[in-house]
């Protein structure tokens, strides 16, 4: 597999999210248009027939996702949200207690290839936006498989590269152009939305994802494009 080679050293990106943090969910709604609520709501939709109880959110980043699903699944009685980011944490944490969700939802600070965990103590493991951060994909996929229950489930939305032709040249104009300016316009930090997109084509595609997936040992690993592949949702089970 050819891909763009990408600095994703841990520190480095924390250091980055840090930056960012205070902007991160607003200029996700604007660079998204705000269809990224429309993919939290297929991935929600997608976790519910599995009825999850003890869930980890990797990749948590302020918690936006972590809220929506326990807002709208019943099943689930605790979140733990994991990230590298202490400023990301720090917000996530003020969020949940102006919500209310102190006792629902707990945070760590570490890395997802090194996972703090005992095997087999998540009943699901989600991440919304974040495995293209991953530094080691191979690496990650085995500590999740390990920290899942048996039948567990690991759900993981991505942004992706469309693959039909009509799309590309304008999606490319868009993470090329436009997102670096507004990184640099709203965010007043260009360097990490030119990383957005360098780490958007970075990314295995979904096939070449799904094996890896399949190396780690998870069985019936599924995909589904979203908004034309500009996103995807993977699925796959213990």
């Amino acid at each position: 597999m050819a891909h763009l080679t990408l600095d994703k050293d841990p520190s480095t990106l924390s250091k980055m999210f840090d930056r960012i943090s205070s902007k991160y969910d607003r200029l996700n709604q604007l660079m998204t248009f705000g269809i990224v609520d429309l993919w939290y709501k297929k991935l929600v939709e997608t976790m519910r027939p599995a009825r999850p109880k003890i869930l980890l959110d990797i990749a948590t980043g302020t918690a936006t996702f972590a809220i929506k699903m326990l807002q709208r699944l019943p099943s689930i009685r605790h979140i733990t949200g994991l990230d590298i980011s202490t400023e990301m944490l720090e917000i996530a944490k003020t969020r949940v207690r102006q919500e209310g969700y102190e006792r629902d939802i707990s945070f760590v600070q570490g890395e997802v290839s090194h996972l703090p965990y005992d095997a087999e103590t998540f009943d699901a493991v989600t991440c919304s936006l974040g495995i293209r951060n991953f530094q080691d994909l191979a690496a990650s996929f085995t500590e999740t498989y390990r920290v899942l229950k048996p039948c567990g489930h690991f759900y993981i939305l991505e942004l992706t590269r469309p693959q039909k032709r009509i799309i590309r040249p304008f999606y490319k104009l868009y993470i090329h152009k436009v997102l670096p300016f507004l990184g640099k316009q709203f965010a007043k930090d260009r360097s990490a939305y030119e990383y957005l997109y360098k780490s958007i084509e970075s990314m295995p595609l979904p096939d070449e994802l799904v094996t890896l997936l399949y190396r780690a040992g998870f069985k019936s690993v599924s995909y589904r494009p979203l908004t034309q592949g500009i996103a995807t949702l993977f699925t796959a089970s213990k």
